[in-house]
């Protein structure tokens, strides 16, 4: 300190008490955050809603004493939880600037990355992290008194809905009811038996599950071995790096670094490897890494640590296999069989179903739309399977080869024409990840159609592991970037999504097509060719069907005490003699082809008199589209139609 003072630096003392403050204010931040989980506040501001509630002049709606967090007042704690959390982050960012000011202060005087400097700063920061311990330790034994008074179920904890969600108000809504969840009925199916085999009650038993659902696996001797090594290595690939950015770790206190520049390294490095930008909208395959790609089999196991390092792994390695033994006793009997969630009789059909199958007995389907499951016969699955593939060409060994081969040839050039991996130097890292030898073809499996009449199926094919994996994935990435470019894309991320968008097309076509019929429906009623459009369309057998036949529907819903009479009445004014097949349905109209011959002048002017008088029969743009549509007048509507008349 006396150094530091002689070279014109500050007092050491004011450094201690600044990391010191700092470290108070984290465990302080660490207390809030606790008491945010536990929807506690501090005893300042209970006391302080406490006084305010017995200053009212009336009782109001929810006690903060007797009702806690259902009460009106429990909002005001919240606020004032959140603002004494903002207040202390903005004092946590002050803090950290002023230990920024005076670390370089001392870099200054001692020399930067000197050992002195080095020294003395690990100095304070070991008195600091002891005060933030204290702290911490002080705070957890409150903690746990608040843990144990406001622990809750599980159930409670299910239903407790986010607080980002609170403003929805979907506490309201029926589908989050538990009592209406409760009430929800169950539906039990028999599942489909398709050939000459029989199933037993066991068997029928867990064909009745649904194909999702999950069986408890066995837990075997060797434990988690296999996926343990994978987290030693990826324990030690983290350790590695870290200490090659000579990343240091003193007893909690993180290294003072500047997250923004953290934040924009990560943001710079996560560019380099992006393939396509959404910004630019640009696709840019010399970006890629190898070990970004799902192919890539290429694997290359970390290095030893020190001593120490590899001390912990295996003290936790160790610790592992004594927790997963010991719980391994207490659910597992002495084949290492859990209960599981089956029952002995489920259990019981699924060990008979599975020896079947291996014995090629039958086969399991899942069916296509409705979700279940369906046995079936190896003699009725090959007859299903011979649906789809009997035309297929039989191909040898031989050919195999040469299409992969060929295949291999359009990877090297895909890749060569995009640069995929140049920014990286990861070309031939990436060739060497999608070229493949294993001759391995794809496989089709069958879906049973069982909303559909007579045993249809549905073939389905693998591709995930065959060789055409490599490429069709580099095909596939330049389409989705295309894809994306567009400012209206044409993806659909499921069925669900398409059937969305099927429908808002439908809506939109029904308006164009409003609209459109409303223009016809003005043009018609222009008076320049008023004459003329009616002419044809008095003379259209196709139009004057369906106009009769609704007009005729209409007055017999209207007068149903005496139906005989109706209709009789309705076929001598409406129908006369050009309509004998009256009674025919109302879709019976869309039969008519066009006009068999040309019309008399007295049929025309009836027809006419019937479409301008008849209220039942007035004409609008969809029969202007009926008689547009119809062999024989259409052609004549449609020129009458394109000509300009000023609307």
């Amino acid at each position: 300190s006396d150094l530091l003072l002689e070279k014109g630096g500050l007092d050491l003392r004011a450094a201690k008490d600044t990391w010191k403050k700092l470290a108070e204010s984290e465990a302080r931040l660490h207390l809030m955050m606790e008491l945010g989980h536990l929807e506690v506040g501090f005893p300042d501001v209970e006391n302080f809603c406490l006084d305010l509630e017995g200053k009212y002049r009336s009782r109001v709606t929810g006690e903060l004493r007797d009702k806690g967090k259902k009460s009106q007042e429990w909002k005001i704690v919240k606020l004032c939880m959140s603002l004494k959390m903002i207040d202390e982050r903005q004092v946590h960012s002050e803090l950290e600037t002023e230990r920024y000011i005076m670390k370089k202060a001392i870099e200054d005087v001692l020399g930067k990355n000197t050992k002195k400097a080095r020294n003395l700063v690990k100095k304070i920061r070991q008195e600091a992290a002891r005060a933030k311990s204290t702290m911490m330790m002080k705070h957890e034994e409150k903690l746990k008194h608040l843990r144990r008074k406001y622990r809750k179920t599980e159930e409670e904890k299910i239903d407790k809905i986010p607080e980002v969600l609170e403003d929805l108000q979907i506490e309201n809504l029926s589908i989050f009811s538990r009592e209406k969840y409760d009430k929800k009925p169950t539906v039990d199916y028999e599942a489909d038996i398709l050939g000459d085999i029989e199933i037993s009650n066991n068997e029928r038993l867990i064909l009745r599950l649904p194909p999702k659902f999950s069986v408890e696996e066995n837990l075997p001797p060797e434990g988690l071995a296999h996926e343990e090594e994978m987290a030693n290595a990826k324990t030690r690939m983290t350790i590695a790096k870290e200490e090659e950015e000579k990343v240091e770790d003193d007893e909690g206190i993180e290294i003072e670094e500047d997250e923004e520049f953290n934040k924009e390294m990560e943001k710079c490095d996560a560019r380099t490897r992006q393939v396509y930008d959404p910004t630019t909208r640009t696709f840019d395959d010399r970006k890629r890494r190898a070990t970004d790609l799902q192919e890539c089999a290429r694997i290359t196991l970390p290095k030893p640590l020190s001593t120490k390092h590899e001390a912990n792994i295996e003290m936790r390695r160790s610790n592992n296999e004594k927790i997963y033994s010991k719980y391994r006793g207490e659910v597992c009997n002495k084949r290492g069989e859990v209960q599981g969630n089956l029952t002995p009789e489920e259990k019981d059909g699924l060990r008979s179903l599975q020896k079947r199958i291996k014995n090629h007995e039958l086969v399991v389907l899942k069916t296509d739309k409705s979700g279940k499951l369906c046995v079936v016969s190896m003699e009725e699955y090959i007859r299903m399977g011979e649906e789809h593939t009997g035309r297929d060409v039989k191909i040898d060994r031989r050919e195999i080869v040469e299409k992969e081969k060929h295949l291999n040839g359009h990877v090297f050039f895909w890749s060569k024409m995009w640069g995929s991996g140049d920014s990286h130097n990861h070309r031939d890292r990436i060739i060497d990840s999608k070229v493949v030898s294993s001759e391995q073809l794809a496989d089709l499996y069958i879906m049973y159609k069982d909303h559909k009449e007579g045993r249809k199926s549905r073939p389905v094919v693998t591709g995930c592991n065959s060789n055409t994996k490599g490429f069709s994935n580099s095909v596939s990435d330049l389409l989705e970037s295309v894809n994306k470019a567009n400012e209206d894309p044409y993806e659909c991320i499921s069925g669900e999504d398409m059937l969305s968008e099927v429908e808002q097309f439908n809506i939109e076509s029904q308006k164009i097509r409003a609209e459109g019929q409303e223009h016809l429906k003005k043009k018609a009623n222009c008076r320049g060719r008023e004459s003329n459009m009616k002419n044809v369309m008095a003379g259209c057998d196709k139009l004057w069907k369906k106009k009769s036949t609704e007009a005729r529907r209409s007055a017999m819903r209207k007068d149903k005490e005496d139906k005989e009479g109706s209709e009789d009445h309705i076929n001598n004014d409406v129908g006369g003699t050009e309509d004998k097949d009256g009674d025919d349905d109302d879709e019976s109209w869309k039969m008519e082809q066009g006009c068999k011959e040309d019309k008399t002048e007295e049929i025309c002017k009836f027809r006419h008199h019937q479409y301008t008088e008849n209220p039942q029969m007035e004409i609008d743009g969809k029969d202007l589209e009926i008689v547009m549509e119809c062999d024989h007048c259409g052609p004549w509507m449609t020129d009458m139609v394109r000509q300009d008349c000023g609307l």
